[in-house]
């Protein structure tokens, strides 16, 4: 290769720029109290190039890595490069596509916190207060809607919680701890009318209860 030749990036357009202004990611980033992330692994491999433009991004390596002199082979990439001069476009053009054709109601909430293929934001309603803490003590959440990836697997959660709702990865299920029986008895119980009954049922029992063994001890003296 002569030194005057271009390289990849010299051909390539960079195209215009869709990702968000990062001094805005950032300030909304600060707005709530608890943030939680998301991250879209190998972001770019994930981008695949056409058949005709595969051929652009050729390159040779040795077939034996540990021997020097192991002949040359030619391999080329099928997805988009990381580091190319028009890959942040490309990923943003792709992400911006998928997001427009979803029927996801939370969308334009990941959208609007998405950095190239990272994803930010902060709520003030806290899910989990001491994860180390009984599970049984935990806030109760409600969840709203669950949302697959492209595998049909599970990933990401809308949880109500505390009067306020926010978007979760789920990392892991963790199953609740069994309540104590002493925490079951006092917990306030529904209020049915037949409970009432029975209660005054009993209540008049003892009453006759009482009244006979006074009119019995009377009855003997």
């Amino acid at each position: 290769m002569r030194q005057s030749s271009v390289s990849l990036n010299d051909c390539l357009q960079t195209g215009p720029s869709l990702t968000q202004r990062l001094h805005d990611v950032l300030l909304k980033f600060r707005i709530g109290i608890y943030a939680y992330t998301a991250d879209i692994s190998k972001a770019f491999l994930r981008v695949g190039l056409q058949e005709e433009d595969r051929n652009y991004t050729m390159f040779l390596w040795i077939k034996d890595p540990n021997n020097p002199n192991s002949e040359l082979i030619t391999y080329r990439f099928a997805s988009v490069l990381f580091g190319a001069t028009s890959s942040p476009f490309l990923l943003q053009a792709t992400l911006d596509t998928h997001l427009k054709k979803s029927n996801s109601p939370n969308k334009m909430e990941i959208s609007k916190n998405l950095y190239v293929n990272n994803f930010q934001e902060t709520t003030n309603s806290e899910i989990l207060v001491d994860s180390d803490g009984p599970r049984s003590e935990w806030p109760r959440g409600q969840i709203v809607s669950v949302h697959l990836d492209s595998q049909g697997i599970l990933r990401i959660v809308k949880v109500k919680c505390r009067g306020n709702t926010t978007l979760k990865t789920l990392e892991k299920l963790v199953p609740l701890e069994l309540p104590r029986k002493e925490d079951v008895q006092r917990l306030p119980q529904p209020y049915t009318p037949l409970r009432d009954i029975r209660s005054q049922r009993t209540a008049a029992q003892q009453c006759k209860l009482k009244f006979k063994r006074h009119y019995n001890s009377e009855g003997e003296e």
